[in-house]
């Protein structure tokens, strides 16, 4: 019996420890796959708004070519813009500022199709008395000098009175003469959007070339403007880091204080934009999806100390038996 009793213990303690081994496993396991999960929002988000960055681009090369081979009527280009307007939803606006007399036989410096306040395409130009209104602007002033396409940090149109994110860039003739400068405008909002979809349980933010905050879904920090805000808020010389690292281009994870507590920080950058997305989540709600398996942890060794408890009671027993039964013997 005292046998039995004995290797019932050891039993329950292979059994336990296996248990525990087990649980400790797969509450890491859960664990590297909450901070997966981080990441990949992360990673989706950015493909989602690399996919309509380039759907902007590729449209702005096919509007290019419209314009140097086949266009140089304005009524035949408004109503051009207005018809790609139509076809491509994303898109706000489209615009082309021309080098002063570029357009010859003209009075036009800047045709323009979009959206105004209430949804309607309006088309319109500029003569060319008014040349200097917008030539010293950033999108055209910016690709001119820079001889190359880019996209203009976000701004209020004063036409559809919504945020706008601008693709400018200069076209040349056959001979590489500057003709002027094609823009368009996409809605900051169908960006901002990829976000408030894909990353529903997670604080996430858009932060610019620069460190200005675009985008961010948490209301702790929807009044402040630039990042490095945040970093002296939270006094943690991490953030300083990721922000460094964000206004660098370069791609990083790792952990922070955020908001008072440890957190996962995930940040991916786009590339053509300059801007990064930022995905945050509290360590405390990664280790949340753990919490059963550290109930199972606790009820294994409460199980284990139990049967324990119980072999040695009983051992105890069994041994007093024995020694009365010794004395009654010899007795």
């Amino acid at each position: 019996m005292r046998k039995t009793f004995v290797s019932c213990g050891v039993l329950a303690v292979i059994f336990a420890a296996i248990l525990v081994m087990i649980c400790v496993k797969y509450r890491q396991i859960v664990v590297d796959k909450s901070v997966a999960e981080v990441e990949q929002k992360a990673i989706s988000s950015e493909l989602q708004i690399e996919v309509l960055i380039k759907e902007i681009e590729t449209i702005a090369t096919n509007i290019e070519t419209q314009i140097k081979n086949t266009m140089s009527d304005p009524d035949e280009l408004s109503r051009f813009y207005e018809q790609v307007l139509i076809q491509n939803k994303k898109l706000r606006g489209i615009g082309v500022g021309y080098e002063f007399g570029q357009l010859d036989g003209y009075d036009v410096c800047l045709l323009y199709a979009m959206y105004d306040s209430e949804g309607r395409i309006i088309t319109d130009y500029y003569g060319m008395d008014n040349y200097c209104v917008f030539h010293d602007m950033d999108w055209y002033a910016r690709p001119k000098e820079e001889e190359c396409a880019i996209w203009i940090d976000p701004y209020d149109s004063q036409i559809n009175k919504t945020e706008v994110l601008t693709y400018s860039k200069p076209l040349y003739d056959e001979e590489g003469n500057f003709l002027g400068i094609l823009a368009l405008d996409l809605h900051l909002e169908d960006i901002k959007e990829f976000l408030r979809s894909e990353m529903l349980d997670f604080s996430r933010m858009l932060v610019g070339r620069h460190g200005e905050v675009i985008y961010s879904s948490d209301t702790t920090i929807r009044n402040i403007n630039n990042i490095e805000e945040m970093a002296v808020l939270e006094s943690d010389d991490r953030i300083r880091g990721y922000l460094n690292n964000m206004l660098r281009g370069e791609n990083g994870r790792g952990r922070v204080m955020w908001n008072g507590e440890e957190s996962v920080i995930v940040h991916e950058n786009l590339a053509d934009l300059g801007w990064s997305v930022c995905v945050i989540m509290p360590v405390d709600e990664i280790y949340g999806g753990v919490k059963l398996v550290m109930m199972m942890q606790i009820m294994a060794i409460v199980a284990f100390l139990t049967f324990l408890i119980l072999v040695v009671i009983l051992t105890i027993i069994h041994l007093i038996w024995v020694i009365v039964l010794i004395i009654n013997l010899v007795v």
